[in-house]
């Protein structure tokens, strides 16, 4: 069996999403398969904790990728042995490529296979395939939750995590002066718009949000439902979130109003050109 790109699948969606382009992006451009490493995964669900893999695989369809692969104590031990003789780390006998902080120059320079590791957030190495994979992502999502296409724009809050310390320390907090400045951006170029919130915790979400906008809340009760409802709006304001990131992509026909700054130390993601950008302050 020839060797493919093996992408490391780990995390929630919107980092999935994000391993699984930019490691297919690059599989396409050697000419070779993509395979998806879900050990991550599995090893959550060996622990009794929540594996999200399947949220992945439910929206790529198995053309797009050759097969799933979990790294076993063969694998282990053989890449053991390639170290003691190479010097080299490696998985599955792959040189592994750290994606994140990666940008599409580096990418470009990636002659053969490689075990892409990490989030990628250079959205311009994944750019020529999304003329492919999002209108597949969409028909499997729709698939999977009905999200009636309506003249709407969709409003992303993150919260859950970020509100933990040890995750808000590291991520610039969007609040009701952020969220208002992107809203009146969006309308100034499509003018009074219908809104519908997006969140893990939609109604603390809505108390954020500033007055003066048509917002209704998302009746979704699941990951893929808002993604599905974020999908079938017409562009919309995104969190600094690789989910929301996401329902930028997938959505259609409207603006995407996005924050400038993510992080609070590291590198923010490289968006689409397109996008509207609004720093935070």
């Amino acid at each position: 069996m020839g060797k493919a790109v093996i992408a490391q699948i780990v995390s929630g969606l919107g980092n999935q999403l994000l391993e699984f382009g930019t490691a297919y992006a690059i599989a396409k451009r050697l000419g070779v398969p993509l395979d998806l490493d879900l050990t991550w995964h599995a090893k959550k669900e060996r622990a009794g904790e929540t594996g999200r893999a399947q949220e992945l695989t439910a929206l790529i369809p198995e053309s797009f990728y050759r097969r799933t692969r979990y790294y076993g104590p063969i694998d282990k031990r053989l890449d053991r042995l390639r170290k003691m003789l190479t010097g080299r780390e490696t998985r599955f006998g792959l040189p592994i490529w750290d994606a994140n902080p990666a940008e599409l120059e580096e990418a470009d320079a990636i002659a053969a296979p490689v075990y892409a590791r990490r989030v990628c957030t250079d959205t311009r190495i994944m750019a020529p395939c999304l003329p492919e994979l999002l209108p597949a992502i969409r028909e499997r999502l729709f698939a999977a939750r009905m999200a009636p296409r309506e003249d709407r724009a969709f409003v992303h809050v993150r919260l859950g995590d970020y509100r933990t310390p040890e995750v808000a320390k590291g991520f610039v907090s969007l609040g009701p002066d952020w969220y208002g400045r992107a809203m009146r951006a969006y309308e100034e170029i499509t003018g009074p718009t219908r809104w519908v919130l997006c969140s893990d915790e939609p109604y603390d979400a809505l108390d954020m949000l500033p007055g003066g906008f048509d917002v209704t809340v998302s009746q979704a009760t699941d990951t893929l439902g808002d993604l599905a409802v974020m999908a079938a709006a017409r562009g919309g304001v995104t969190a600094n979130s690789t989910f929301s990131l996401w329902g930028g992509l997938l959505s259609e026909g409207g603006p995407v109003v996005a924050p400038e700054v993510w992080r609070i130390k590291k590198r923010s993601p490289i968006l689409p050109p397109d996008w509207v950008l609004i720093r935070d302050g």
